[in-house]
């Protein structure tokens, strides 16, 4: 299960990275976004314990720093997936027919730097869960 997630984790971080050049992949953006959003579900089905312990133990500066970064990560991420369907261009969503410049304008802003924020924050997040990544590494590399 460790390496599922870690494939999971490593595939959300290279979606992110790829929706990050929109004049790379044009259309393709959409298609990447759509998959980031499925894994990032996925992502959040997995580590569903975080969300269970989240009101016991003690909060310590380190554990509310941490709390702080996933609850910012989570509301980015919210905010990335409530705007695509009103800025796409490749696919007929119906909310991205109609809009005013400025709404469009508005919308796609808080869409950029929404994903450019929680791209940042996501670093951050797997800087946060590097002894999983080591773990892992080790892990492969014992057998």
């Amino acid at each position: 299960m460790l390496k599922v997630r870690f494939v999971i984790d490593i595939a959300m971080a290279i979606a992110w990275l790829l929706t990050l050049k929109y004049k790379l992949l044009w259309a393709g953006h959409e298609y990447v976004g759509v998959l980031l959003f499925a894994l990032f579900i996925l992502h959040i089905i997995l580590n569903y314990r975080w969300f269970a312990n989240l009101g016991k133990g003690t909060y310590n500066n380190a554990r509310k720093l941490r709390t702080f970064i996933n609850f910012a990560l989570l509301i980015s991420m919210i905010a990335v997936i409530l705007t695509a369907p009103f800025i796409a261009r490749a696919v007929d969503t119906g909310f991205n027919t109609g809009l005013t410049r400025a709404s469009y304008k508005l919308f796609k802003g808080i869409h950029k730097g929404a994903g450019k924020l929680g791209f940042d924050l996501m670093v951050v997040h797997m800087i946060m869960h590097m002894a999983f990544f080591k773990n892992i590494l080790r892990i492969g590399k014992a057998k």
